[in-house]
């Protein structure tokens, strides 16, 4: 084994955890237990809130050392990520820092800087988004940081779309870098039907139709009320509805059923539930619809999938690159079609039959152990960055003021706090709101399933 001192040391940012897990927080804890799997030399240090100090216990290898560094509370989140964390990385030497979800620090110091992008709609579409995440400051130091981060990591192809004019004039492409999430190998499809792991209030009604994700004006859920309102009234279906997550912001959709006598007593919403009793949902459910307008990943649709559960979802962004050909896509937004999506769906036998066996297909070629291995690769690049970049300011120190030799200074693509702040400001005059977008189809990424697969960009940077 290689002697302490010369292991290579990263720092992995996991404060960004949320007491209630949604897709991210799923993306943060499997990727660190992934890659403690896969690399047992690096030595890891994953910084976490106090209240998980004891969320990964007995998950990770020898080599990794978890670290309390702050708390839930966001403010004290903030001030430990911008201070504390660049002076942990200074006195634990760490040659990686991989801020997880958006933001790293404005101190920079001598670490590479891994940043993690899982969308870029706070910067182009504000509006589906709670207050702090539509915020001025939040948005201007998302921007900065895609300026500032050595690589980026996105978890599909059409984030790197979104994410490349961000990008400081003159940045390569492939500083953007696709690792797509992974599903767990507990989603599987059941050998036999079994009730007692769903809800009380749910074991006595027929089969149903699922949606799971977070409550908020995004995942469009009026819609999916409206379609269902549709389906039931024309088709006289006899398939219930539940819906599945917490909720986070916006108007509760729950009003709308007051007016839609036609559902009263068949939609159901069950709230957050643990990861068991979500399993046994997906297992159960005869018909799995998404119906969101805009997703950076959307790892229930491929759950569902990998649970043997035929599946509809929206014709947009990641869900598009990543469900097309094994699954039902509809245009986002369209109660109609969604109506004819399930009528459709529940009703012809054969179709099923075909998205279960070609979801299974494609949800089995999503892993957390893909997942890991291509951020290693990331990690053992962004170390090659820094060396480059320290390498060259050394010599160049040496050299003297007035030596016709010396080494120019490396020039990182990073605008000042006013410059980003100014074009920031200049971007979002200019920004469409989300009902007037324009169709998607002129700049929509190949499917993850080319044959070069997932990884480097291979597309010039938008002038």
């Amino acid at each position: 084994m290689t002697p302490a001192r010369k292991r290579l040391r990263v720092g992995i940012d996991l404060t960004p955890l949320l007491p209630v897990a949604t897709g991210v927080d799923q993306y943060l804890v499997e990727l660190v237990r992934a890659i403690s799997r896969m690399d047992r030399e690096t030595l890891f240090f994953v910084l976490v809130n106090w209240e998980d100090r004891k969320r990964l216990a007995g998950g990770l290898g020898k080599n990794f050392t978890v670290v309390p560094v702050a708390t839930r509370a966001r403010l004290v989140r903030f001030l430990s990520q911008q201070f504390l964390l660049p002076m942990l990385a200074a006195a634990l030497r760490f040659q990686v820092i991989h801020s997880t979800s958006f933001l790293m620090p404005f101190f920079r110091g001598k670490s590479s800087h891994v940043l993690t992008v899982f969308d870029t709609t706070m910067l182009d579409l504000p509006d589906y988004h709670n207050w702090y995440r539509r915020s001025f400051p939040f948005r201007a130091a998302l921007a900065m940081s895609i300026r500032r981060a050595d690589l980026i990591l996105v978890p599909s192809r059409h984030v790197q779309q979104e994410v490349l004019p961000w990008l400081p004039a003159g940045a390569a492409a492939d500083r953007v870098r696709v690792v797509p999430l992974g599903v767990g190998n507990r989603f599987s499809p059941p050998e036999s039907l079994n009730r007692q792991g769903l809800p009380p209030s749910l074991r006595g009604i027929p089969s149903y139709v699922l949606f799971v994700g977070t409550i908020e004006p995004r995942k469009n859920i009026e819609t999916l009320l409206e379609g269902y309102r549709r389906a039931v009234q024309g088709s006289r279906l006899e398939e219930h509805l539940v819906l599945t997550g917490k909720h986070g912001w916006g108007r509760d959709p729950r009003r709308v059923l007051d007016k839609m006598p036609e559902v009263r007593g068949r939609v159901h919403f069950t709230g957050y539930v643990d990861s068991e009793t979500l399993l046994a949902l997906y297992r159960n459910a005869k018909l799995f619809i998404y119906p969101s307008k805009e997703e950076g990943f959307g790892l229930p649709p491929l759950e569902a999938m990998a649970c043997g559960v035929p599946t509809v979802a929206t014709d947009t962004s990641s869900l598009r690159e990543n469900l097309r050909g094994a699954a039902t896509l509809i245009p986002p937004g369209d109660p109609e079609a969604l109506r004819a999506a399930l009528v459709r769906g529940l009703g012809n036998p054969e179709l099923r039959e075909t998205l279960r066996r070609d979801g299974q297909v494609r949800a089995r070629r999503f892993t957390w152990e893909q997942a890991a291995r291509l951020t290693l690769d990331v990690y053992r690049e962004s170390i090659r960055i820094r060396e480059r970049r320290w390498g060259e300011r050394q010599p160049a120190k040496r050299a003297g003021a007035h030596n016709e030799n010396r080494l120019p200074k490396p020039q990182r693509a990073v605008a000042g706090p006013s410059q980003i702040s100014d074009e920031f400001s200049g971007r979002m005059a200019h920004r469409q709101e989300p009902e007037n977008r324009q169709p998607q189809e002129k700049r929509q990424p190949e499917s993850l399933f080319a044959e070069d697969g997932p990884g480097r960009s291979e597309h010039k940077k938008p002038g």
